[in-house]
């Protein structure tokens, strides 16, 4: 029929059908009329040939669209279109042939019952008649429209068709198919491309004008043949609603390789003082006031964050200052929070996965806040591209990259764990079995890209560093700049073995040149490790769900029991000697490959622990500085609730409800707080309740020892509460490297500090201090220990007895008011 070549050849220059709905080909008015006078002649004799079937279900499908009223769909209503009689059973061999015709089936029910009629409505497209009612088309299209702006708008592409599908099911069972998700996911895509397009500072009210006078024909853009009426009843309400608010990402941490005075590049974590993480990370706490607290001190020390409730996400704002800071970290390590609400652990948030460590994969890096002509000296984390005038890539120390036609690369640096290469230009670097694309001078770059693993993790277990152990594999979510973290298409995304077992290096691509990479450990995802402690000192671990040839090692000190995992679930126990085990050390080894994975659990003990940084407990009370903290845990038992306590010399004391474990570093911020309001010599303890028993406290002061004057001596590492004030006895130490140091700042004068080290604990202050200058306050720290704050009066400044120089200050400060002038 050639009416029907027409209409292909004007779809595209088709010489056949591709398959696509109906709706999909260029079908017009006069193309509709014309089989209109067509069809009535040859269905009157019952002619069913594929040609005259094929435009049957072409012209019915619009006719629906086009007429349709709603209420009951009736061949009825089909036949009358045409002026003549209804005729059931031609009308289904039609269907049956024409759709076959178009590369189309017959929509069946889940018992196989077909469905004629709603299987051309579904052809046809969304019936004009019920698009222009002014409800739930309109909420459908204006619904799906704000959800994928919310989600990052153009680059939410990739997961417009899974917003489509949880709106589809809100219209007729005739609509409920992979076709009609498409179809609309395409549809709300391109109203979000015309809004994008759109100046920011332009009305929503003004939008459609402004499409008008901007940009051509943009009316045949979209997707759906939509008469005058429902135009207005549909996309015009869609044009001028509210665009939703993009819930933008802005973790507040940052990776950093430093160079050092030495010339090593070395890692580092920057904490910002706020920032906003997107609800994904802890989806069953969204809505909730939370408090995150880091549960590692390596690199975290003292890092909370206060985190209120958005719509999808959360503000943060740290506690205790306002300032960027950043501590020495290694760039493999992950960086954990714990999440509190109301005292109740609700889970963890993996803020920073870490990137992969230069023997598992490349990393690629830029400069930050370069001098033109200065060597850099910060580096942050790329995705490949930059519009400075180099890039560097951190790899393996006995790797030597290649590169393409177009790119230079310069003399590699050392760097923490392997070399840092300087690459300039722009090609591909083959490198470690990855091609980057690289591009430096690129204009418009955008340079941050960012990856995040979401999923169940091992309860009670945790990596040497405080890594979480996954199981099976997570969910990846990435995103470029500031725009919403999203599930990636999978075929962006690489995953590669890592050095330990379970390790995996997972690598995104999010265009040509942008790559974000991450490094996670996963295990079996019926993998389950369970510890008890079965009788005094004795612990048992059930292990089940490991591959069969995997071997458990479970270690206390030098105890050691072994053995390898197979059809029967792993049961090993010991008995810890001597004093009571604060840690445990679990390691997994595939004999095969010869990988190895070292896990820590803390003891299962039946009473709450506070452990030190060695993964001892807490036996008797010791004296600590506040910023000591870092590396002691608090460790609840598994189902219970504890209290933190803290206590400032008479103060009533402060509670902190945790469960699990929890970070005792990042509660020194508080205890500065407390130890300001308490005075010079004020001391905090520190104490984990649980079911009503105390453990042993810590005594935190600001300093750890006392440091004493005597004439012009200072001796270091006294008691903190000596008896007697005379008694004073000296600390030998035999060391050629300086193990004392001191600060001291005159009192009297403009001077600059004066800062000495000492093989000694015993110092004689007039022998690198000026004597007029005095007095001198001096700080000083012994073996890394604080000491208290000394002065030192030299005996030419006498300054006569206390009295005399209070009323000598009253005098003058009697003077000053008298005499203002």
């Amino acid at each position: 029929m050639k009416i029907l070549n027409e209409i292909l050849d004007d779809s595209g220059c088709l010489a056949s059908p591709d398959g696509r709905p109906l709706f999909s080909y260029n079908y017009s008015s006069e193309a509709h009329s014309r089989l209109g006078s067509i069809l009535p002649a040859r269905l009157s004799i019952g002619q069913t040939l594929p040609e005259t079937s094929a435009a049957f279900v072409l012209w019915a499908s619009e006719h629906i669209r086009a007429n349709f009223r709603g209420g009951q769909l009736t061949w009825s209503f089909v036949f009358a279109g045409l002026g003549i009689a209804e005729d059931r059973q031609l009308a289904v061999s039609l269907v049956d042939q024409g759709l076959k015709w178009w590369y189309r089936r017959v929509r069946t029910t889940e018992t196989g019952i077909h469905q004629y009629l709603y299987s051309l409505m579904s052809e046809g497209g969304l019936p004009q008649a019920l698009l222009q009612q002014q409800g739930l088309y309109n909420r459908v299209v204006v619904g799906l429209l704000r959800e994928i702006e919310a989600e990052g708008g153009t680059h939410a592409r990739a997961i417009a068709p899974t917003i489509a599908g949880r709106y589809i099911v809100t219209l007729p069972q005739a609509f409920h198919n992979a076709d009609w998700v498409k179809a609309l996911s395409e549809f709300g895509m391109s109203l979000v491309e015309l809004r994008e397009r759109v100046p920011e500072g332009i009305e929503p009210g003004l939008i459609e004008n402004w499409l008008d006078n901007n940009v051509r024909d943009w009316k045949k853009t979209l997707p759906l043949r939509l008469s005058s009426e429902a135009y207005e009843a549909l996309i015009r309400p869609a044009l001028k609603s509210e665009r939703a608010r993009l819930v933008r990402t802005d973790i507040p941490i940052a990776r950093q390789l430093r160079r050092g005075s030495d010339g090593v590049w070395r890692g580092y974590v920057k904490y910002a003082p706020s920032g906003t993480i997107p609800g994904d990370l802890l989806p069953e706490a969204v809505g909730q006031r939370l408090r995150l607290v880091a549960t590692s001190d390596r690199g975290g020390a003292s890092v909370s964050y206060s985190a209120s409730p958005e719509e999808r996400a959360w503000s943060l704002r740290r506690f205790g200052t306002q300032q960027t800071t950043s501590s020495l970290l290694n760039i493999s390590e992950t960086i954990v929070f714990e999440a509190y609400a109301d005292g109740r652990t609700l889970g963890s948030v993996v803020m920073d996965p870490g990137l992969p460590h230069p023997l598992e994969a490349p990393s690629i890096w830029r400069a930050t806040d370069q001098v033109e002509g200065l060597a850099a000296d910060t580096l942050l984390p790329s995705s490949g591209r930059t519009q400075s005038e180099a890039l560097w890539i951190l790899t393996n120390a006995d790797c030597q990259p290649a590169v393409s036609d177009g790119l230079h690369i310069g003399d590699s640096q050392e760097a923490e764990n392997g070399r840092l290469w300087p690459v300039y230009g722009n090609g591909i670097v083959a490198v470690q079995g990855l091609q980057l694309r690289i591009g430096t001078g690129v204009g418009n770059a955008e340079d941050r890209a960012r990856i995040i693993p979401i999923g169940d993790t091992l309860t009670g277990w945790r990596l040497k560093d405080g890594s979480p152990i996954f199981l099976g594999e997570p969910t990846v979510l990435a995103g470029i700049g500031d725009a919403p973290l999203r599930a990636p298409d999978q075929s962006s995304v690489i995953v590669q073995e890592g050095r330990r077992l379970g390790a995996k290096v997972i690598s995104w691509s999010g265009d040509a040149f942008g790559i974000a990479q991450m490094r996670i450990v996963s295990l079996p995802s019926a993998a389950s490790l369970v510890l008890r402690e079965i009788s005094a000192g004795t612990v048992e671990l059930s292990a089940n769900g490991f591959p069969d040839n995997w071997t458990l090692v479970l270690s206390l000190g030098e105890q050691v029991v072994r053995q390898e995992v197979g059809s029967a679930p792993g049961r090993l126990s010991l008995t810890a000697p001597g004093s009571p085990i604060g840690l445990i050390t679990l390691r997994l080894s595939d004999p095969g490959s010869g990988r190895n994975l070292e896990l820590l659990a803390a003891w299962p003990s039946r009473e709450g622990m506070l452990l030190d940084p060695n993964g001892n407990r807490l036996q008797d009370n010791r004296p600590i500085f506040p910023d000591a903290l870092r590396g002691w845990r608090a460790v609840v038992p598994s189902g219970s609730a504890g209290d933190i306590q803290l206590k400032l010399n008479n103060e009533p004391p402060i509670a902190l409800r945790i469960q699990g474990e929890a970070s005792l570093g990042a509660m020194s911020q508080l205890v500065w707080l407390m130890l300001a309001h308490g005075g010079p010599d004020a001391q905090v303890d520190l104490r984990l309740i649980v079911g009503g028993n105390e453990s042993r406290r810590l005594e935190i002061r600001r300093y750890e020892n006392h440091a004493a004057v005597r004439g012009s001596i200072l001796r270091l590492g006294q008691e903190r509460d000596p008896q007697r004030p005379g008694d004073l006895p000296q600390i030998v130490i035999e060391s050629e490297e300086d193990r004392a140091e001191i600060v001291a700042i005159s009192l009297t004068s403009d001077a600059a500090p004066v800062s000495a080290r000492f093989t000694v604990s015993d110092i004689d202050l007039s022998d690198f201090l000026e004597t007029d200058l005095g007095p001198w306050l001096l700080f000083s720290r012994l073996d890394g220990r604080t000491q208290r704050a000394a002065v030192w009066v030299p005996e030419e400044r006498n300054l006569g007895r206390r009295e005399d120089r209070i009323a000598a200050y009253v005098n003058e400060w009697q003077a000053l008011v008298d005499q203002p002038d």
